[in-house]
Order: C-alpha cells, then sequence, then structure tokens
C-alpha cells in the first residue's frame, strides 16, 4: 500500500545519502594520505572526488551548531578539496599527447 511505497522512498533516499557520505569520507582518507601517492593522486583525479569534497563541506558548516567537531571537519574537507584539485591539475599536465 501507500506506507510501502513511502517507506521504500524513504529508505532509498536515506541508502543514497549513507552512501554517499561513506564515499566522502573514504576519499577524504585517500587524499589525507601522504604515501602512497598514487592512491591520492586518483583520488584527486575522480571527477567526483571536488564536488564530494564541497559538499562535505558544506554539510559541516550547516551542521556546525548542533554538532561538535564539525568546523574541524569542514577545514579538512576543504584541504582535501584544494589538494584533489592540485593533484588533477598535476596529472592533466603529465599526461602525454
Amino acid at each position: 500500500g501507500l506506507v510501502g511505497w513511502v517507506d521504500r522512498l524513504g529508505g532509498l533516499f536515506a541508502g543514497a545519502a549513507l552512501g554517499l557520505a561513506i564515499v566522502a569520507f573514504v576519499l577524504l582518507a585517500a587524499l589525507s594520505l601522504r604515501l602512497p601517492r598514487p592512491i591520492a593522486a586518483g583520488a584527486g583525479g575522480a571527477r567526483v572526488t571536488v564536488p564530494l569534497m564541497r559538499g562535505g563541506a558544506t554539510a559541516c558548516r550547516i551542521c556546525a551548531p548542533y554538532f561538535p567537531g564539525t568546523t574541524w571537519l569542514r577545514r579538512r574537507f576543504l584541504a582535501a578539496e584544494l589538494r584533489a584539485g592540485r593533484l588533477a591539475a598535476d596529472a592533466n599536465s603529465t599526461k602525454k599527447i
């Protein structure tokens, strides 16, 4: 019935949000690694990395009044976004034509 469909849709959106959060944290961890460099370079070269890091920083800014530690986490997301941009630029500049 109707309640079942609402439950399914709610579960779909909750699962998608949880999946995005997990991917954002995995990419954040990969970009935070200094060695081995190929892991950070691979994470930085992914097309979804910069938008996910920006989205994580935005979510932390919104949640800052309610959850402790989100200001620190927001700084980590912003630093990872910058590193991803640098790694992507390095990867593009070293590609052979």
